[in-house]
């Protein structure tokens, strides 16, 4: 039974989505430092103690912007479960969202790093912090749920690694290339991006995960993922993020 909402509450969780999102403009344009409840509310016409009715400080904010995010990411990756073919296909099509995520969202990207180190996390109350924990937990099971496929398919057999170790590891290697790709340093390395998702390919290779890269053309997945599920997300993203997208998966025009 959907439980109807008085218009004080109504008018409430829209100031709260618009204190939220006018959070997520200042962290872009000024990173977390620049951010400030004082900040917020003269964006927003308002006095501080409205914002501070709302949250209690800014870290409160960035978890809220976090989670939804997370909850945002979630929704592609159903999306990309819905590809017809093999579990690590399917995987295949997770790296393809993270990719094409960050490229899309890449202030709350940054906002979700800073929200990992202890200094931050620690000024969030213990709600925030369980709440963070559990949109990171449903991720974490909605990704080894196609491990866990592709060994009741016998794609996946013996292995030291169980499913959740295994979305850890390929957790570790593309959130972590993603932050150095971030940062924008000189690598020498031709194309970063690609590289970054053939360590994770030959990783899976490795545990050995069926059918393997030398067995399978991968690259004919992610043309898939773009046509078939993608087409407006891709379409939305500047030409320079279009490009880089490209550059990750090595694909044509």
């Amino acid at each position: 039974m959907d439980i109807k909402l008085t218009r004080k509450q109504r008018e409430r969780l829209q100031r709260e989505q618009q204190i939220l999102d006018t959070a997520n403009q200042l962290l872009g344009s000024q990173g977390y430092l620049g951010l400030t409840m004082d900040k917020i509310a003269e964006e927003m016409e308002y006095s501080k103690g409205t914002i501070y009715q709302h949250f209690n400080c800014k870290e409160e904010i960035m978890a809220r912007l976090s989670i939804r995010y997370i909850d945002n990411l979630q929704e592609l990756f159903k999306r990309a479960l819905t590809l017809a073919g093999n579990a690590r296909e399917r995987m295949s099509a997770m790296f393809f969202v993270y990719a094409l995520f960050w490229l899309m969202r890449p202030t709350d990207f940054n906002n979700t790093q800073l929200l990992k180190t202890a200094s931050l996390r620690e000024k969030l109350s213990d709600e925030s912090r369980e709440s963070l924990s559990a949109a990171e937990r449903q991720i974490q099971e909605m990704l080894a749920k196609i491990a866990y496929d592709a060994i009741e398919a016998g794609d996946l057999k013996s292995t030291a690694m169980s499913p959740e170790e295994i979305v850890l590891g390929l957790w570790a290697t593309t959130y972590g290339g993603l932050l150095i790709l971030t940062a924008a340093p000189d690598l020498k390395v031709s194309n970063p991006y690609y590289s970054l998702f053939q360590t994770a390919s030959i990783f899976l290779d490795g545990l050995p995960w069926h059918p393997l890269s030398t067995e399978f053309a991968y690259q004919d997945v992610y043309h898939r993922v773009c046509k078939e599920l993608f087409v407006e997300e891709i379409a939305s993203l500047p030409e320079l993020q279009q490009e880089r997208l490209k550059r990750f998966f090595e694909l044509e025009s």
